[in-house]
């Protein structure tokens, strides 16, 4: 499901996990990719490029963005996509064992009161090959791509291009609809297709500017220096998201008294790269047969970049979680650590045993990892 920032867990009394001096190594300052041609239609493929390409920009200072390619992932772990989406989903989206990668779904993929909705519409998520969804509550706008039917003609028309499966304002709550549509509260979802692609969204504006020719969150410089460094490596799974910030409230939980925030902050300061991010991207990928997590960063300048790469290898070779003092060498190690322009992806290796799921969890617990000035 979905990040929802505003989340925190309650800290104990922290210790210093670190001290970065001695165990820098220098970034490269080449970015190496594993992908060849990167797809730039969604209608015709997966890539986080095309995937940020689809979806409208929107205004909000925070969002969540995730974006996977179902089907390939689906084979890879050997899932069939067939009988009960409930069934088939879980496994992708829970992965134990040895599974490789991690699909982060939107609330609407979850099974619940929307599978009616979704039959009204002729398909359901067997259907479905790829996805990209954007939310910034209460604002939402999945994208799904497949074999999909074209949208039923008695869907109210909103207006030429978008229709509705409820009548009624943007958000508006109608609780005789629940169970019936796809929204869990019975508020309206605004439809549009184009090719092979259906758009759904809790806003008419996201909908209507979809089937324009509006700016998307491609022509965002940070969303598409991000988009690439994942395409380098082959992701088929990614998230990409505002990190959390660098504060006491974020080390020690929000009950933090003044003074044991300005004293956490002194202690973890080492290990927060010296000058801001405004941007994380997460991606899952298998390289010759083994799993390999992606966590990318964007920085506001080259140099900024150069300087933060260092302590991010530092901290994800030497540190330790803030939740429970557990060595990030046990959960990830790194293979390299490369920068490019402004941006700097951090290459893992996840350890035996530890399921994909554990990137999203450090990205959701506010881990220091992912906590910029």
């Amino acid at each position: 499901m979905l990040i929802d920032p505003s989340r925190t867990a309650r800290r104990g009394r922290a210790v210093r996990l670190i001290a970065l001096t001695g165990l820098v190594t220098t970034a490269s300052v080449a970015l190496t990719g594993c992908a060849g041609s990167v797809e730039t239609n969604f209608d015709s493929g997966f890539s986080v490029t095309a995937a940020v390409r689809d979806v409208p920009a929107g205004d909000a200072e925070r969002y969540d963005f995730i974006a996977a390619d179902l089907a390939a992932i689906a084979e890879l772990e050997g899932v069939e996509r067939s009988g009960n989406p409930a069934e088939w989903l879980m496994p992708l989206t829970n992965p134990v064992g040895d599974a490789s990668v991690l699909v982060a779904v939107p609330d609407v993929f979850i099974p619940g009161a929307g599978d009616a909705g979704f039959e009204a519409l002729g398909w359901n998520l067997n259907d479905v090959d790829r996805f990209v969804s954007y939310s910034a509550l209460p604002v939402s706008f999945t994208v799904i791509a497949g074999e999909l039917p074209a949208l039923p003609e008695s869907l109210p028309a909103v207006s030429d291009t978008v229709r509705t499966d409820v009548q009624g304002e943007d958000f508006e709550v109608d609780f005789d609809s629940v169970g019936t549509v796809i929204d869990r509260l019975g508020r309206p979802t605004r439809f549009a297709q184009e090719g092979k692609r259906i758009a759904m969204s809790s806003s008419t504006e996201l909908a209507e500017s979809w089937v324009g020719t509006g700016e998307t969150l491609a022509d965002d410089e940070a969303v598409k220096a991000i988009a690439s460094t994942l395409d380098g490596y082959g992701v088929m799974s990614a998230v990409i998201t505002q990190p959390a910030a660098f504060s006491g409230q974020t080390i020690l939980g929000p009950d933090v008294s003044p003074a044991e925030a300005e004293a956490a902050l002194k202690e973890f300061d080492a290990l927060v790269p010296p000058a801001p991010y405004d941007l994380v991207g997460l991606g899952w990928t298998v390289v010759d047969g083994a799993p390999r997590w992606i966590a990318t960063y964007h920085f506001l300048s080259e140099d900024a970049a150069k300087d933060g790469a260092q302590v991010l290898r530092a901290v994800w070779e030497k540190g330790a979680t803030l939740t429970s003092h557990k060595p990030i060498s046990s959960l990830a190690t790194v293979n390299d650590v490369f920068v490019k322009d402004t941006t700097v992806a951090v290459v893992l290796t996840p350890t035996e045993g530890t399921p994909a799921s554990v990137l999203y969890d450090l990205l959701m617990r506010r881990e220091v990892l992912f906590a910029s000035r």
